[in-house]
């Protein structure tokens, strides 16, 4: 007897969000989002992530930002990057690890694909 199934592959990797390690799981055609904002002394910050599981470009997609508002007025930082599948194996050399509290904590090696900072005062000045 022959059997016929299908293996998906669920990327797992590790993220550091709220002063502690978190470890992500995603399944294909799964998105993840956090965002988290506060209110500062002088106005509020920001920072979120989306991670998606691109299972046709073989890809895991990072979205983030980090944003604020202050005197100076709004300010965003955006970044995107992505990582193959392939490479979510445990002891993958794309890994960057450390070793945190006597646990091994990888992060994936995430390659830049877009990167953009929105400033008030520099659209002011006409930059």
């Amino acid at each position: 007897m022959m059997w016929d199934h299908a293996w998906t592959k669920t990327a797992r990797f590790w993220i550091y969000v709220n002063n502690d390690y978190v470890k992500i799981s995603l399944k294909p055609g799964q998105t993840l989002d956090w965002y988290v904002k506060e209110a500062t002394d002088e106005g509020w910050s920001g920072e979120g992530l989306t991670f998606q599981y691109d299972e046709g470009n073989g890809r895991v997609i990072r979205e983030s930002v980090t944003e604020g508002r202050d005197c100076d007025g709004l300010i965003q930082y955006f970044d995107k990057a992505q990582c193959a599948i392939e490479n979510f194996r445990d002891g993958d050399e794309t890994f960057d690890m450390i070793e945190e509290h006597g646990k091994v904590v990888q992060f994936p090696s995430w390659e830049r694909v877009t990167s953009e900072v929105y400033d008030d005062e520099a659209q002011k000045a006409g930059y």
